[in-house]
């Protein structure tokens, strides 16, 4: 009866020195984690600068829609040949007495006559060009960056109010 006894004691034995991983196993496991941990690593500062250019974008769209709802608003007559505005990162406007700090944006607008090619004069007296410039200020003290200003430009028509 002992020959049972100790073939079941080699079978536990046996499956307890079957069951675990070797050395090997758990090095390549550990170089594919690895691996894979670096992979998302370097792309992190991609992502990263995508989303900082996402949020200028939309702070640059936010503060056209303002300067073109203001001028909209303006009665014609009152609309000034230039101005500035300050906004802040986000593309809200600054007070007159909030100063412009990094990451805020400066503002200038150059209203002039428009004209193109076969336009009457008595439509071109009831159109007004505004060109609008965004500069971000990115440095210290509310100083230009060095990044190209973007530019647009808005047609504003007299409605006779």
């Amino acid at each position: 009866m002992s020959s049972p006894h100790v073939a079941d004691v080699c079978r536990v034995r046996c499956r307890a020195a079957w069951g675990g991983f070797s050395l090997v196993e758990v090095t390549i496991a550990l170089g594919l984690v690895t691996f894979a941990m670096v992979s998302t690593l370097a792309i992190l500062p991609v992502g990263l600068s995508s989303l900082r250019d996402a949020r200028e974008i939309q702070a640059q769209a936010n503060i056209l829609q303002q300067v073109g709802t203001d001028f909209e608003a303006t009665p014609f007559a009152e609309i000034p040949a230039t101005n500035v505005f300050h906004f802040d990162p986000d593309g809200l406007r600054l007070a007159d007495s909030d100063t412009a700090g990094p990451g805020s944006y400066e503002v200038t607008t150059q209203v002039s006559a428009p004209s193109y090619p076969g336009m009457p004069g008595s439509i071109a007296n009831r159109l007004k060009r505004v060109e609008i410039e965004i500069l971000r200020l990115d440095r210290g003290e509310g100083q230009p960056s060095a990044r190209t200003p973007v530019r647009a430009a808005l047609e504003v028509a007299d409605s006779g109010q």
